[in-house]
């Protein structure tokens, strides 16, 4: 895939998927960055910033403070928290950009809450443990 494909590709996925939810939760978009086989999208309200990621043809959103530089966990993971949408036979839970849109719509004021100040502690407590299971898991698999 080349750069302007690239683009293309993204900048269709972010007008059909990232934008209406901007306007939606009346986030401030800011500027998009492109690289080879890769954009990056975000926008942020208060203490949370969404990320909307596309590298190599797959997409997806993240969120992080709106204080750090980078994202810190996908929507997918900090789903997690919440009660499932559906889940693998492995118990995982794979959302597709519907999914993750609406899930980031129907739960703005608890996102909101966890980024904040006075949650962020105890998100990031969560996400440290939530990637020292899941290392050890693979770990005892190999």
């Amino acid at each position: 895939m080349t750069d302007e494909q690239t683009k293309t590709s993204f900048l269709e996925l972010k007008s059909r998927y990232f934008e209406p939810l901007c306007q939606r939760l009346g986030l401030a978009e800011g500027e998009s960055t492109f690289g080879v086989g890769y954009g990056i999208a975000q926008a942020g309200q208060e203490h949370l910033r969404v990320y909307f990621e596309y590298e190599r043809g797959l997409s997806s959103f993240s969120l992080g403070p709106s204080s750090a530089p980078k994202p810190a966990c996908s929507v997918e993971t900090i789903a997690q928290r919440f009660p499932r949408i559906r889940a693998l036979a492995t118990g995982e839970q794979r959302l597709s950009l519907d999914e993750q849109r609406d899930f980031l719509q129907t739960h703005w004021p608890d996102l909101q809450r966890m980024f904040a100040p006075d949650g962020l502690d105890d998100t990031r407590r969560w996400l440290q443990q939530r990637a020292a299971a899941l290392t050890a898991r693979f770990a005892k698999g190999s």
